[in-house]
């Protein structure tokens, strides 16, 4: 299965049809929670999330940057993760930027409410797609094979809204190549 090293304790597949193209699963804490607080750096509108166009970054090099990073705080034990950084996961951010990650600060991010309800804790399904492992040795031949979980070309992640039930399907859908 495409999991991720990153993700490989936090997402819990869910036994559907997965292979090494596609592999989907709850997200859960190491602590055994589903609920998450939800932050993001990126443009949000009534559908989805996107990149965002970096203005006045503390470290002027980084302006005009496209960042676009989803971290998540387990509501039970306050355990924080960084679900995706562009600059940091797929094959973008693994193989292009060589996993450096984008240098925000706790100020740019944003909270994620519900649409409905405006609560702001959430289940999250996500799927991570893959071009597989012969793509991967074929395009990125300097990285070990095993890494090749690490080169997703896509991830999306659905919120449902702990207390109204309220989802979001696609709320992230980010092609990574």
């Amino acid at each position: 299965m495409p999991i991720p090293e990153y993700l490989d304790n936090w997402l819990a597949p869910d036994c559907s049809d997965h292979n090494e193209y596609k592999v989907s699963g709850v997200i859960e804490c190491l602590c055994g929670n589903t609920t998450f607080k939800v932050d993001y750096l990126g443009e949000e509108d009534d559908q989805n999330v996107c990149t965002m166009q970096i203005e006045n970054h503390p470290n002027p090099e980084y302006n005009d940057y496209f960042a676009l990073v989803i971290n998540i705080t387990c509501t039970q034990c306050a355990r924080q993760h960084t679900l995706y950084d562009r600059h940091q996961h797929g094959w973008n951010g693994y193989v292009a930027a060589e996993g450096k990650g984008f240098p925000y600060t706790a100020d740019m991010l944003h909270s994620k409410s519900c649409k409905n309800c405006g609560k702001t804790e959430f289940k999250l399904q996500t799927g991570i797609y893959s071009m597989g492992i012969a793509d991967f040795k074929e395009n990125a031949p300097e990285r070990p094979q095993e890494q090749w979980v690490n080169a997703f070309e896509r991830i999306t992640v659905d919120l449902t809204c702990t207390d109204c039930g309220h989802a979001q399907t696609n709320w992230l859908d980010d092609e990574c190549m």
